[in-house]
């Protein structure tokens, strides 16, 4: 090494010390924020670079600093490439079997319930509307009204639902549960505009 790094060479670290160092660093890197993720990354390299010895071990650091980034690479790649659909609150119920079917309706109506709230400030918001603005939220408020009164026909369905009717039962929830939640966000980004 050549430069002020080289003439201050210090005395190797301790390997304990190299592993509280790890732990510390563990504990600290859990932020998501890039920031002090960046000042933790400049501070271990210049630490590494200061204290490591002169043994072939002590040449890891690069080398996991590069494995560490083709890790992070392959991980925005996989999420942007091939993030899994994760299913709808509504499709969640097409899981549950008929034994289950009191876990069913009782989710069913919990998440139909979570959108009311939901819808109910929309209401508010559509209220304070004024002119064509307020028409067109009035109409938005009545379509979901409406497709929520089905969503709320199909959970009562899904708990009257017997063993030779559950399929039809779960999917009619789903479904209705899909165009609701759709509607209700086609409405929020009108009404964000």
């Amino acid at each position: 090494m050549t430069g002020w790094l080289a003439r201050r060479r210090l005395q190797p670290l301790h390997p304990g010390a190299w592993w509280l160092w790890a732990v510390g660093l563990a504990a600290a890197s859990r932020t998501q924020n890039p920031v002090p993720l960046l000042m933790i990354v400049a501070v271990t390299g210049f630490v590494v670079a200061a204290r490591r010895g002169d043994a072939p071990s002590a040449r890891s650091y690069v080398a996991f600093l590069k494995l560490s980034l083709v890790v992070i690479a392959m991980r925005i790649l996989l999420c942007v490439v091939g993030r899994p659909r994760s299913p709808g609150l509504g499709e969640a119920i097409r899981d549950y079997t008929i034994e289950k079917k009191d876990e069913a309706v009782a989710e069913a109506r919990k998440i139909t319930a979570d959108l009311d709230a939901k819808i109910k400030e929309l209401k508010a918001a559509a209220a304070r509307q004024t002119g064509e603005a307020k028409t067109r939220a009035q109409a938005q408020i009545k379509d979901l009204e409406a497709k929520r009164a089905t969503a709320s026909k199909k959970a009562s369905d899904l708990g009257r639902a017997t063993k030779a009717s559950w399929e039809r039962a779960k999917d009619g929830f789903a479904d209705a549960y899909r165009d609701l939640a759709t509607a209700y966000d086609k409405a929020a980004a009108e009404f964000k505009k």
